[in-house]
């Protein structure tokens, strides 16, 4: 005699879908590689669910190659809970060249979103040797700090980082490698 047993069960699975409704900008659209501060804005994100909410705003950077495809996307400014960012863009090859920007907008869940901004950034090649603009940088950062700007002093020092190859800065200048230790030394601000 063989029975027959069966059995069911429900779950209930809920989904969340990543940030939407935000805008992006960008400003200037023009400028020079490691001299023009550009200011990116994502405001207004959302989450699908009632609990959670955007935390995180990570950009990266794209060069649109002549043929309209990009490079591989490397992050220019990580994960920030700040909707805004002050970046300084690398060069790329010494050229004039095209740049895209993404943001990747995270909620606390982990769902994410990434956007394109709409508009292409013209940059043009630096003027001024990578050490030169450096020490402007620092400048500019120690100038934020004193201020009381800590975000848009720890935004210029992360874009410097991506920007040029602090060791060649550094070999061409000790004293900017040494405003840049001094910088970090005496600052006293939290990370964000």
């Amino acid at each position: 005699m063989m029975s027959s047993l069966s059995s069911s069960a429900v779950a209930d699975v809920s989904v969340t879908c990543g940030p939407s409704g935000g805008a992006a900008t960008v400003h200037p659209t023009t400028g020079t590689a490691l001299t023009t501060i550009f200011t990116v804005e994502v405001p207004s994100w959302t989450s699908s669910s009632p609990a959670t909410s955007p935390s995180s705003y990570t950009l990266y950077l794209s060069y649109v190659n002549s043929d309209g495809t990009t490079t591989a996307p490397t992050i220019l400014a990580p994960a920030s809970s700040l909707n805004s960012f002050n970046v300084l863009l690398p060069s790329h090859n010494n050229n004039a060249t095209r740049v895209q920007l993404t943001v990747q907008v995270t909620d606390t869940l982990g769902a994410s979103t990434s956007v394109d901004l709409p508009d292409i950034i013209t940059l043009h090649p630096p003027t001024t040797t990578p050490s030169d603009s450096a020490a402007a940088i620092i400048t500019l950062a120690q100038d934020a700090l004193n201020v009381g700007n800590n975000n848009l002093a720890l935004q210029l020092i992360a874009s410097l980082s991506t920007s040029v190859v602090l060791s060649d800065v550094c070999s061409a200048s000790r004293n900017t490698c040494r405003n840049l230790g001094d910088l970090f030394k005496h600052a006293s601000f939290p990370l964000v």
